[in-house]
């Protein structure tokens, strides 16, 4: 989930990829009901990345206490522009499984998704 068009587009075609299907929301609450649909149909996301700053809509922060409570075993990735955002820096005391600072590459990507055992 991102605001930015254009970071949707190129995380949609790193997770391709690297054999993901990737669901892009612009903003938390699409990316919630996305997410509760995939459940219905028994075909949970493997994990969601979370931007946490979204403008217009929910955020990063409050979209993974909806996914929680959703799915407490939810596999929420935190990103951000702001390496130094306190949440970035503590993401597991806010329920992310890992952080991805951005601009990244698929390297990077590819790290995270290894840390948090989907590759």
């Amino acid at each position: 989930m991102d605001d930015e068009p254009v970071v949707r587009m190129i995380a949609a075609r790193m997770l391709d990829r690297l054999g993901f299907f990737c669901d892009p929301a612009e903003e938390g609450g699409q990316a919630v009901a996305a997410y509760r649909t995939a459940l219905e149909r028994q075909e949970p996301y493997a994990a969601v990345f979370l931007d946490l700053t979204v403008p217009m809509g929910m955020n990063g922060r409050e979209t993974i206490r909806e996914l929680l409570k959703l799915d407490a075993d939810a596999v929420v990735i935190v990103t951000s522009g702001n390496p130094s955002d306190p949440v970035m820096e503590n993401y597991k005391a806010h329920g992310f499984r890992h952080a991805l600072a951005k601009p990244f590459k698929l390297e990077n990507l590819q790290f995270v998704l290894s840390a948090v055992s989907l590759l």
